[in-house]
C-alpha cells in the first residue's frame, strides 16, 4: 500500500510530497526516532550524503518559508523511504539515511533554550542587515519558539 501524498503551504511557499517507496506502518525503530524541530538528520540526495539541521540555514534550500516546508516534509519521512519533494519550482528526491537523536524541547535546560534563541535572533539580525527579510523572519520565528518553551516541562 502506497502512502498518501502531502500538500503544504507556509507563508507563500508551497510544496507537495510523494513517496516513491515507503513503509505504510513505521517499525519500532522508527517510533523511537521521531524528528523533532531543530534536530540533525542525514539525507541522501542525488547519491550524496548531506547533513541537515532542521530550522537552520543550509546551502540545500533557501532559508525561510521554503525551508519551513522542507522541514515539515522531513518530519513525515521514515528512514529508508524515498520521497519526492516539490517546493515552489525545485524538486528533490530524498532518502532519510539517519536521524541524530534530538531531545524534545522540554528536556533542554532553560540556559540551553536561551542560547538557542539568542543564536537564532542574532542570525535573524544578520539576515535583516543584509536585507534578506524572509530569512530574517524565519530566524526570528524560530528564536521565539525557543523563548516560549522556557520553563516548559
Amino acid at each position: 500500500m502506497q502512502r498518501s501524498p502531502v500538500q503544504i503551504k507556509i507563508n507563500g511557499a508551497s510544496g507537495s510530497l510523494t513517496f516513491e517507496s515507503a513503509r505504510v506502518k513505521p517499525t519500532r525503530a522508527h517510533i523511537r526516532r521521531i524528528i523533532h524541530p531543530f534536530c540533525k538528520v542525514v539525507l541522501q540526495i542525488a547519491g550524496e550524503e548531506i547533513q541537515y539541521e532542521l530550522g537552520y540555514p543550509s546551502d540545500l534550500i533557501p532559508y525561510g518559508p521554503q525551508s519551513a516546508v522542507f522541514d515539515s516534509f522531513l518530519q513525515k519521512i521514515n528512514i529508508g523511504d524515498i520521497a519526492i519533494m516539490e517546493i515552489n519550482d525545485k524538486q528533490f528526491k530524498v532518502s532519510l539515511a539517519d536521524i541524530n537523536h534530538s531531545m524534545p524541547a522540554k528536556e533542554y535546560s532553560d540556559e540551553d533554550k536561551i542560547a538557542q534563541a539568542t543564536t537564532l535572533r542574532e542570525l535573524g539580525n544578520e539576515f535583516y542587515k543584509a536585507k534578506k527579510f524572509f530569512e530574517a523572519k524565519q530566524a526570528y520565528r524560530n528564536s521565539l519558539y525557543w523563548r516560549k518553551v522556557i520553563n516548559f516541562s
